[in-house]
């Protein structure tokens, strides 16, 4: 070996190789590879293989230095006892384990660890005998793979401790993994995998229904949330909520489905239970007759709430209002700008503020409200603010009506007083007339002369007949006997004989006109009436036009007919405008007459459902106007009803149901129809649709906003019970598409609180009616 000895280690190596080819050349017998490289293989390997005697003496590192994780190099531990490189505990695991070994003649393993630098890791020793005084230990680290078993270990023990259900299953239902809440709730104790996933309670279908939701998770991208409820063995709904995940598995290439199910029964509970009380709460709040809002100051004042009371006053509904400022709703700039000043100075102050005030609402109308501000503190941002305010218009506007009374009464004793005094004068004048002159035509010299006379004992026996028929006109008017008498009649021909009959009656100088614009018109009406309104209005322009002319004519407006009568007369000074139409009221005191004829005319015309107004301007003339409709609504009786129809209607002794749930609201229509029908109540509209089913009555006035069961509802449950029965929304919400929701519902027509009388009788009288001619 002396030739070798000064060679470096890769010489020998190369040496031995090309003498074992020689030598495998000469033999012709190759050499096995694992003995060719067995230094190779050893030096390849990452664990530390050492040769140990019985003793525990270290005899060599076998594999390469490389692998060597003691901390000592192997020059050094070469020859020398374990114990002088390992802690106690680590030489005393691989010592017992040598010992083993050597006692049984097999091969054993145990665990040690070994600490460097502050850096524990572990090893797995494996000893295995090589003869009868020395044996192989392999020295694998295994620090990673037990770090990798202990994070598996504790995500199995989460998975099965936590309190939802984690499942999984491949695509055909068959289950592939559940924790240990699934196993329990479902009361699996088998193979896993002799299981179809649509088998179990928390899906319960077949495998068409599963394939289905297959379907659905994939639809949306591989994620899936739905809820199944279900009995539970106390007989008890259970809710679960489930997520579902498609997941790809690298490892065995194929798609697998996730659940992850909680049980959500309780947050369903206590969800309901917070939906009952708010809408308990939101019920009384909308049901009380005061405005209740909520505003944010954290974010400009912007609305929070606002019940139901605030949107029929001011007529901004709630979507509208919610998250905007007094601003963006309120229809008076101003009225929006004192509003913000107000909340200013509360959140500055933080002390309660109450106020009276007015706003205009969305109808132009002014109103007046008595209202409450006050701070709400909320955690970590600004207070709210809680505003109440009270509806106070009606009693406003009541305290100035009886002050208003209490002046037009002092007035009216006046105008009596007046009225009697210009009556004795007006009775007086043709009577004397009338007196004088019958005394004087029997002692008349000639013909001529008692034509005059009498042509005068007439004209003033026509004047004092016209004074006595004033008076008993709005005697009957006050009376509520004034009767009417409807039939076609034709206009032109009406208004000619009135052209003929005053055209001799104007002063000269005044050309009297009838302006005829359409041939031949005809309406319903009273006749002598409509001719009393125009009477009154032409005396009344002859009476102040001294020169100029008087037209008068109609003029036909979709299903209305306007009458005028215009003159060039003296005009009616602007104060007294609005007094034309008052009883006993005389603008001009030297012209004859009671002063009642105008404020009849009114009677008449708003008899007859019609209107009736007057433009005029001092020295420039006087135009007074009416409006009847083209088909009148019949005379009227003392409840503001038809005559004709409603006798028709209390003849048959209709049965009428009313669903209404507030008491001063039911009032109202029992003091209108409940001497004409027989009126039975539903306070619910639950409760409407079992009365119906009980009473079947005629007709059914329906509450739209009924508790229990809203009003659309009912009609729809009683429209499959009575597919032609007529039935009338009423509500005070009509903003929107309320009414055309009403009639998709089934109901015949819709009406808006507060309910006129009128609009009330001639609705139910209509469909009545028609439902009488079927």
């Amino acid at each position: 070996m002396g030739r070798y000895d000064n060679c470096s280690r890769e010489e020998l190596i190369r040496r031995i190789e090309e003498l074992e080819r020689l030598q495998g050349a000469e033999s012709k017998t190759p050499v096995r590879f694992r003995e060719r490289f067995a230094r190779e293989i050893l030096d390849s390997i990452p664990d530390m293989l050492t040769v140990l005697d019985r003793n525990g003496k270290l005899v060599e590192l076998v594999s390469a230095e490389a692998s060597n994780h003691v901390g000592v190099s192997s020059s050094e531990f070469i020859g020398r006892d374990i114990q002088a490189v390992l802690s106690p505990e680590a030489c005393r695991n691989v010592r017992n384990n040598l010992d083993n070994v050597f006692a049984t003649g097999h091969g054993s393993a145990s665990h040690h660890d070994i600490t460097l630098n502050g850096e524990t890791r572990n090893y797995e020793n494996r000893i295995l005998p090589l003869d009868d005084e020395h044996a192989l230990c392999i020295c694998r680290d295994i620090t990673e793979a037990e770090k990798a078993k202990y994070e598996l270990d504790m995500v199995k023990y989460a998975l099965n401790n936590v309190e939802e259900e984690i499942y999984a299953c491949d695509l055909d239902g068959t289950m592939e993994y559940a924790n240990e809440q699934y196993r329990v709730h479902h009361g699996i104790t088998d193979e896993l995998s002799s299981h179809k996933v649509y088998d179990f309670w928390s899906f319960r279908g077949t495998k068409a229904q599963w394939e289905e939701r297959l379907r659905k998770i994939r639809r949306d991208n591989g994620s899936h949330k739905y809820t199944v409820r279900f009995k539970n063995d106390l007989g008890n709904i259970v809710a679960w909520d489930i997520v579902a995940y498609i997941i790809y598995d690298h490892f065995k290439e194929r798609e697998i489905v996730w659940f992850f199910g909680r049980d959500v029964t309780l947050r369903i509970q206590h969800e309901n239970k917070v939906k009952e009380m708010n809408s308990v709460l939101d019920s009384i709040l909308n049901n009380i007759p005061v405005y209740l809002f909520v505003k944010d100051p954290g974010n400009e004042f912007r609305y929070l709430y606002w019940n139901s009371a605030f949107e029929e006053y001011s007529g901004i509904p709630a979507e509208r209002a919610l998250g905007h400022t007094d601003l963006e709703i309120f229809p008076n700039p101003k009225d929006s700008e004192r509003f913000r000043r107000d909340d200013l100075e509360l959140l500055r102050t933080g002390e309660r503020v109450t106020f009276v005030e007015e706003y205009v609402n969305v109808a132009g109308e002014t109103r007046i409200v008595n209202t409450s501000k006050s701070l709400v503190p909320v955690e970590n941002r600004l207070p709210l603010i809680i505003g109440v305010s009270w509806d106070i218009t009606d009693e406003k506007n009541a305290e100035l009506e009886i002050v208003e009374a209490r002046i037009r009464a002092e007035e009216s004793d006046k105008l009596k007083s007046a009225f009697l005094a210009n009556m004795s004068h007006e009775i007086r004048t043709p009577l004397n007339a009338i007196v004088g002159f019958a005394k004087l035509i029997g002692s008349a010299e000639t013909e001529e002369e008692k034509r005059q006379f009498a042509d005068i004992i007439d004209t003033n026996s026509e004047l004092l007949l016209q004074l006595i028929n004033d008076i008993l006109d709005i005697s009957k008017i006050e009376a509520g006997t004034l009767e009417f008498r409807f039939r076609p009649i034709n206009l032109n021909d009406l208004c000619r004989s009135e052209f003929e009959v005053h055209k001799t009656r104007v002063k000269p100088g005044v050309e009297l006109v009838f302006e005829e614009k359409y041939d031949d018109v005809q309406i319903v009406c009273d006749q002598n009436r409509l001719a009393q309104v125009i009477t009154n209005l032409l005396n009344n322009a002859a009476k102040f036009t001294e020169q100029g002319s008087i037209r008068f004519g109609f003029d036909l407006k979709d299903d209305r007919m306007e009458f005028y009568v215009e003159d060039t007369g003296v005009g009616i000074p602007e104060e007294k405008v609005r007094d034309v139409f008052d009883r006993f009221v005389k603008l001009n005191d030297f012209a004859a007459g009671t002063g009642l004829g105008l404020a009849i005319s009114k009677m008449i015309v708003e008899r007859m459902d019609g209107t009736i107004g007057v433009d005029s301007e001092q020295g420039r003339g006087t135009r007074f106007h009416f409006s009847i409709p083209v088909e009148p609504r019949g005379s009227l009786d003392a409840d503001g009803c038809d005559t004709a129809q409603g006798k028709a209607a209390q003849g048959n002794g209709w049965t009428l149901l009313v669903a209404e749930d507030s008491d001063m609201n039911f009032r109202l229509i029992e003091a209108v129809l409940g001497r004409r029908f027989n009126l039975v109540r539903a306070v619910t509209g639950a409760e409407a649709v079992e009365q119906f089913r009980n009473v079947q009555p005629d007709a059914v006035l329906m509450d739209v906003r009924m508790p229990v069961m809203d009003g659309l509802e009912a009609t729809r449950q009683i429209r499959k019970i009575a597919p032609h029965v007529p039935i009338i929304a009423m509500s005070a919400y009509s903003y929107g598409n309320e009414p055309e929701l009403a009639r998709e519902a089934g109901c015949n027509d819709f009406l808006t609180k507060p309910l006129s009388q009128h609009a009330l009788c001639k609705t139910l009288n209509s469909l009545l009616i028609g439902l009488k001619r079927e």
